[in-house]
């Protein structure tokens, strides 16, 4: 549930607060059947749209935190990045995304039975979540528990078949496990679905040329 601000709390309660000097009013027949109800209507509307803004802009503020972890998180800042998850948390205490990039970091610190926990917990959680399915091949590739990765990245690209990066650590995984003909089928697959992207990275450019260099080392 979201946090809620002193003045939304104060504007819900007002507003809530109305319907008991209406009904009264309405007991007293000093107001119409229609006027009571749609008043009434009206004082349930606004608290309701008050309570879905404070919501909408509370998942907002934890988002951007999200976003900053992991900016913080890529400039190898782990413990500023955990802690601006703890910020993102303060603002909606159900935020899924927190639990993923907790498991993230914990990853890049090779504190890998927590991130293991944080990412499955995270999948029971949302099984369709790409980004932990991703985030858990990577741990386990980092483990070298290479059947494990491989199963979590053909999952992650079932979910998002467009993510070019699944494909080439797919590839990667593969050729750890020696399956070459897969190996070569995925760098394939890779290079087939960044030619559709318009615009493409500096570390997919390198995969990109790594990958060319893999299938005539392959064939």
């Amino acid at each position: 549930m979201a946090r809620y601000s002193l003045k939304k709390i104060a504007i819900v309660v007002t507003l809530l607060g109305l319907i008991g000097p209406l009904l009264w009013l309405f007991l007293q027949k000093a107001l119409e059947p229609t006027v009571f109800g749609a008043t009434v209507s009206m004082c349930l509307a606004l608290a309701v749209l008050n309570l879905w803004d404070q919501q909408r802009v509370s998942r907002k503020l934890a988002l951007d935190d999200v976003e900053a972890s992991r900016e913080l998180m890529e400039k190898s800042q782990y413990r500023a990045a955990l802690n601006r998850l703890e910020s993102a948390l303060a603002h909606d205490p159900t935020c899924f995304e927190v639990r993923v990039a907790r498991g993230e970091i914990y990853r890049c610190e090779q504190a890998y039975d927590l991130a293991r926990r944080e990412l499955v917990e995270a999948i029971r959680i949302r099984p369709d979540s790409f980004r932990a399915h991703f985030a858990l091949g990577l741990t386990y590739l980092q483990e070298k528990k290479v059947f494990e990765a491989v199963s979590e990245f053909r999952r992650t690209i079932q979910l998002k078949p467009d993510f070019s990066e699944a494909h080439f650590i797919l590839a990667q995984s593969y050729e750890l496990a020696g399956e070459k003909a897969n190996a070569l089928e995925a760098y394939r697959t890779f290079l087939k679905v960044v030619s559709g992207e318009p615009d493409t990275s500096r570390k997919i450019a390198d995969y990109v040329d790594r990958s060319q260099s893999r299938i005539m080392a392959l064939k």
